[in-house]
């Protein structure tokens, strides 16, 4: 399962993008999932109707049906862990994730303003998308290897698509670029490779060491990193010693 993360302020275009998005891959035939962070108390139906009602009268845990459509309503919080957790289940191809600024997925940041520009910050930013040319943040972004896509209009998202039709693997990581510097330190281009495979082998190990902190089972950290699942136990047995 691909995670792409969307992340910007209040009426960057996250909803927009996020739906171009769903359209783009569904039309292609790949099941896509959604997850929306929401900042206020949202009401997920209308009052009065029967499932309402009973969470009205006290129910914790809602459920209801039909023939085509399934619905949970659950009154508490969840972790952003737990809920690509149970997205996992589902067998997604692709889950897009509005919001959750500080969660470690692939991001592509929406900066309308420079004031915006702290989005760089964020980790895992594999991409920039912008209103309008901001010269300073194309700067800022250049320097650190993430792209920067211009889309001054709603019909202007086939080349930030394009690039994230790439295979997952060939998004850059900012551990690859790691040991891409590193390799570069040998001036020849097995020592470039081999960094950038080192850098990406060890990328992936700190985001699983930080999963398995945050609770991540080992199916999931195996199916979101492509770590083996021997290597993760090995990893669970290391923390275990130190602690």
């Amino acid at each position: 399962m691909r995670i792409i993360q969307i992340v910007g302020y209040k009426n960057s275009g996250k909803t927009t993008l996020a739906c171009e998005l769903i359209r783009a891959f569904a039309a292609e035939d790949r099941k896509v999932g959604t997850l929306k962070h929401d900042a206020h108390q949202f009401e997920p139906e209308p009052p009065g109707t029967d499932t309402w009602k009973h969470r009205q009268a006290g129910s914790s845990t809602t459920a209801i049906v039909s023939a085509e459509r399934t619905a949970w309503v659950v009154e508490r919080t969840t972790s952003i862990e737990e809920l690509v957790s149970q997205m996992t289940l589902q067998r997604l191809d692709d889950l897009i994730v509005e919001g959750f600024k500080s969660a470690p997925y692939p991001k592509i940041a929406l900066i309308r303003e420079e004031e915006d520009a702290d989005l760089l910050q964020l980790s895992n930013v594999i991409a920039v998308a912008l209103r309008k040319p901001l010269p300073s943040v194309e700067k800022r972004a250049r320097e650190m290897r993430i792209p920067v896509f211009l889309h001054s209009s709603l019909d202007s998202f086939e080349p930030l698509l394009a690039f994230l039709r790439q295979e997952p693997m060939e998004l850059m990581t900012s551990w690859e670029i790691k040991g891409m510097k590193k390799g570069l330190k040998e001036g020849r281009e097995e020592g470039i490779k081999a960094g950038i495979i080192k850098g990406k082998a060890e990328g992936k190990q700190e985001i699983a060491v930080k999963m398995l902190q945050k609770g991540f089972e080992t199916p999931t950290i195996h199916e979101l990193t492509g770590l083996s699942r021997q290597k993760i136990q090995k990893l669970k047995e290391a923390m275990q010693q130190w602690n």
